[in-house]
């Protein structure tokens, strides 16, 4: 029976032995997935998250489900950061999860919110962190030429032919000037690489744990997308969809991938070893190597062009 909910993503005995260790959440995991169409597993066995976790059929990372008890009675939650956004957090659930103290009505508010788990929801909230990653690129802010009060008093009693009050420093006006234009080329060229990643890039979304539910296990999802520009970005277009790969070396990036973890091995003051790729999480674009990454609503994304020029 468990053959029907069960995913081929995770470890479906560790799933079995947590649905025979609680009927209550035996009976929120088939009836949540039966009516949602979606799939369950199990990830390491760690007893202080005795939960389950949700799956789309292709082995997208939709949340995951878990019981509580509040006055003897079983709790049913929901939680998923990326789908769900509470105001605040309730005395049972954090903000990012629905409860109820009955799987039909967690079911129904969870239909009239329209927080239903499934993969259109999930990647659309992925396009935060890719929006915040081209404009890593960008480096959207344009430089200002800015000089002292006194400065720009001197300035324009020389431009109306009035006494000075001050005098006029010219080598300081000289050299910030200079510094500007040297930054307003600096920009117009990252605009450029900005405009090259915005033609087509591959984006690979890595597990982002964010403390309330593992997501080691949640695998690597790897697809491809385009920027209707990228100063404000208007929209951005999934051209080929997320495909999940729970080890890179298997997936059509095996070799980039390959060369991407090389690179920041060698980069020890900024190689992460826990992440597939090497990589800190954070906000950054490394221009030696033409990636750029970010992360927002439990979302950790590499964007990599898809175009040299």
């Amino acid at each position: 029976m468990i053959d029907k909910i069960a995913s081929q993503f995770g470890d479906t005995e560790l799933l079995s032995k947590r649905l025979a260790n609680s009927e209550p959440l035996r009976d929120l995991v088939f009836e949540f997935c039966h009516t949602f169409d979606v799939k369950a597993t199990a990830y390491g066995d760690n007893e202080r998250h005795a939960g389950v976790n949700v799956l789309s059929n292709r082995g997208i990372p939709l949340g995951n489900l878990n019981i509580t008890k509040h006055d003897n009675e079983p709790v049913y939650i929901y939680e998923c950061e990326n789908i769900i956004q509470k105001d605040k957090a309730s005395a049972r659930s954090s903000q990012y999860a629905r409860d109820s103290n009955k799987i039909r009505s967690l079911i129904k508010t969870i239909k009239n919110n329209k927080e239903m788990p499934c993969e259109n929801k999930m990647v659309d909230s992925f396009k935060y962190a890719m929006r915040d990653a081209i404009n890593n690129v960008a480096y959207t802010s344009k430089p200002t030429l800015s000089v002292s009060s006194e400065m720009q008093t001197a300035m324009a009693e020389t431009i109306l032919g009035v006494p000075r009050t001050i005098s006029l420093d010219v080598d300081v006006i000289r050299a910030r000037y200079e510094k500007y234009l040297a930054e307003l080329e600096l920009n117009s060229h990252m605009n450029k690489e900005a405009k090259r990643y915005a033609k087509g890039c591959t984006v690979i979304r890595m597990p982002y744990g964010w403390g309330r539910s593992p997501q080691d296990n949640d695998g690597v999802l790897i697809g491809e997308a385009r920027w209707d520009g990228f100063d404000e970005v208007k929209e951005i277009h999934i051209t080929k969809q997320f495909e999940r790969y729970d080890n890179l070396l298997e997936s059509p990036i095996a070799g980039l991938a390959t060369m991407i973890r090389t690179y920041f091995e060698s980069r020890r003051d900024i190689y992460n070893k826990d992440n597939v790729l090497g990589l800190e999480f954070r906000d950054r674009y490394y221009k030696d190597i033409d990636i750029s990454t970010a992360s927002r609503n439990n979302t950790f994304v590499a964007i990599i062009p898809l175009h040299a020029e």
